[in-house]
């Protein structure tokens, strides 16, 4: 039975009320109470704000696809769809007492901090790093020749040895590629035939030259030539050493190998 109007200790309704409405105090109408609808544009918070308790979720999204709730010691953030984005002319994620995590600026780089101290920074030639770069395998290789070498061009050093970081080395071609940018050190150790003649090896850093060695032969002992460069390389920068003599390079096998050896290292 519809309830139109009751009383009790004065207490009066005024009209019949529907499920999902409330009693609210309207001036005007006898009793001064009525059932009201809710409108769908109510402000909530105002000046005080509003306060869920522990494990009460605020939901946003038709479907209820946007969750937010603290459950007394971690709180959380959970989009059920799609993506999660954060806009913002500047943005920092920072630990409850202010120190900076992540600092973002729109157009400009982005901040990683340890402990409040920047450790790296984009920008727009690549990443600034303050302190040591660790990899976890740091890129390194070594090959050797393993037959003579006599013709002028890029010296094959087709054994290869060793290698960490990725498969950098083509023991095909002599070229090492560069997987990260960064400072590098490359080292040509050649053993020159006991031969007479004028000996002469190039690095390269792509087509320019970065290092060169020469040496006198002398037929009565072997010669040899070390060369090390030291130099700043992007990603995918090569390097490759080359012979610039049509004098013989000792490359051999079994107990005589690696005399001659080409090898490198990431250093940070």
């Amino acid at each position: 039975m519809a309830l139109t109007q009751s009383s009790e200790e004065g207490l009066k309704i005024s009209n019949a009320g529907t499920n999902g409405q409330f009693l609210q105090k309207q001036s005007g109408n006898t009793g001064g109470l009525t059932w009201a609808t809710v409108s769908t544009g109510t402000n909530v918070g105002g000046a005080n704000g509003v306060d869920f308790n522990d494990d009460v979720l605020a939901r946003f999204g038709t479907g209820n696809d946007l969750e937010i709730y603290h459950n007394g010691s971690t709180s959380f953030i959970t989009d059920g769809i799609g993506d999660f984005r954060i806009r913002s002319n500047g943005l920092k994620l920072q630990a409850a007492g202010g120190d900076n995590y992540v600092h973002c600026t729109s157009g400009g780089a982005v901040l990683i901090h340890y402990d409040d101290d920047k450790k790296l920074e984009t920008h727009t030639n690549g990443v600034a790093v303050s302190g040591r770069l660790n990899i976890s395998a740091q890129p390194a290789f070594r090959a050797s020749l393993t037959s003579n070498y006599s013709s002028v061009g890029t010296i094959i050093f087709n054994s290869e040895q060793f290698e960490q970081g990725g498969n950098n080395y083509d023991a095909t071609t002599g070229v090492y590629t560069c997987p990260v940018a960064g400072l590098y050190m490359f080292v040509a150790c050649i053993t020159c035939n006991n031969a007479s003649g004028d000996y002469q090896v190039e690095m390269y850093k792509n087509s320019d030259v970065i290092g060169r060695a020469r040496e006198g032969g002398d037929s009565s002992h072997y010669s040899f030539m070390n060369l090390t460069v030291i130099q700043q390389f992007s990603a995918n920068d090569t390097c490759h050493v080359k012979n610039n003599a049509s004098s013989t390079i000792m490359g051999s096998t079994g107990s005589e190998s690696q005399h001659t050896q080409f090898m490198g290292y990431f250093l940070g």
